[in-house]
């Protein structure tokens, strides 16, 4: 009776190496050699989103930005610094005007264009909302002074993190000025500039402005950089985003100077907070693909040659993608090839071979590649 086993393991290949020794087998192994694939992180389930890629608004918010900006296509950081770009020269800074309420993006947008100025908080929704709507998840950060319980207007400011696929990292961005931030070449999160503070080299971050920003709020690049050194440095007591769970949304609330929980922001109501010590809880991998080997050997009976070659298997994929597509691999002429199916037929060779998966969302977004080389001697 024929016999199927699924395991998920590798069996060995024994096979003579010598016409003397019969007795003396060589042992043909598959090993993994270079991997990235690793568990997926469930925490990108807590991003709450305003709308569904497809839906309506952010087609029509990415028609309307489309119409007025250029994008050099296929360099992720490219496209989301122009983006940023372009939504910080759409109007200039107001402190106390704020749009009606519930206003979407596409609102916000639509009103600028008629001479209204707005506070950070409408650059923030701008930006993730731009974002969004050309496929790269952005999120909200409100960055609260020490004393955001009681302290006086102006204890916090508004910006944004992107995650980028190809940096596999939160960006930290700030739309109302344009900025963003590098050390030593890496680009930073507002806890990596948090960190960098800490260890007394936050002279040493580099932050990059949008020349046309410079330009239409007639300033000089280090006058921007300045100024917004000394602004930024007031408000490193907490960072928090917006967080769901069980279809409740909340506050997460990372404590950064400060250690104290509050309650209220500068004396009045406030959100529902959810505090975390974990920075791990706050800067989270996104759209990452896990790949399984599932083994399949198959004989005539319970009890397998023992030079059975374990070289067929069907690799299956899973991944935390919001707004998940379909998923792509490389084929042995290093092409991408997109398939819908969350599993393919795979054969071991000899010597050395790479499998590589990677997950695209709807808006043809690819995220970020798993990789595993295999050695077959």
């Amino acid at each position: 009776m024929k016999i199927c086993i699924t395991i998920v393991i590798a069996i060995l290949l024994a096979i003579p190496v010598g016409a003397k020794e019969p007795s003396r087998m060589r042992i043909k192994k598959i090993s993994i050699i270079e991997s990235n694939n690793m568990l997926l992180n469930a925490k990108s389930e807590s991003i709450p989103f305003a709308a569904e890629m497809g839906d309506p608004y952010l087609t029509s918010l990415k028609q309307h930005v489309s119409k007025n900006i250029t994008l050099t296509h296929g360099d992720e950081l490219a496209t989301i610094f122009s983006l940023l770009e372009w939504v910080s020269n759409q109007w200039r800074h107001d402190s106390y005007n704020a749009p009606p309420a519930r206003a979407t993006a596409l609102d916000i947008l639509t009103l600028a264009a008629q001479g209204e100025r707005f506070s950070c908080n409408s650059y923030a929704t701008v930006v993730t909302d731009v974002l969004l709507s050309y496929g790269y998840i952005a999120r909200i950060i409100s960055l609260n002074s020490k004393d955001i319980a009681y302290g006086p207007l102006g204890m916090g400011h508004v910006a944004a993190e992107v995650w980028s696929n190809s940096l596999q990292k939160w960006i930290f961005i700030d739309p109302q000025y344009s900025m963003y931030a590098i050390y030593n070449g890496e680009y930073l999160n507002y806890y990596d500039i948090y960190r960098l503070r800490a260890e007394s080299k936050y002279k040493e971050i580099e932050f990059h402005v949008a020349e046309s920003h410079l330009k239409i709020n007639h300033q000089t690049k280090d006058e921007a950089i300045t100024q917004y050194r000394t602004f930024l440095s007031e408000y490193f007591g907490y960072v928090t985003t917006a967080y769901e769970h069980t279809n409740t949304i909340s506050m997460l609330v990372l404590p950064l100077d400060a250690k104290d929980q509050y309650l209220t922001n500068q004396g009045r109501t406030s959100h529902p907070l959810v505090f975390t010590e974990d920075p791990s809880d706050f800067y989270f991998p996104i759209n990452n693909t896990l790949v399984v080997f599932m083994q399949n050997t198959c004989a005539q009976s319970s009890s397998p040659p023992a030079n059975a070659t374990p070289t067929n298997f069907t690799l299956t994929f899973q991944n935390n993608m919001p707004w998940f597509d379909h998923y792509e691999y490389r084929n042995s002429h290093n092409t991408w090839v997109a398939t819908k199916t969350d599993s393919l037929p795979w054969h071991v060779v000899e010597g050395i071979s790479t499998v590589t998966v990677r997950a695209v969302n709807m808006a043809g977004v690819a995220g970020v590649p798993t990789s595993i080389k295999l050695k077959y001697e």
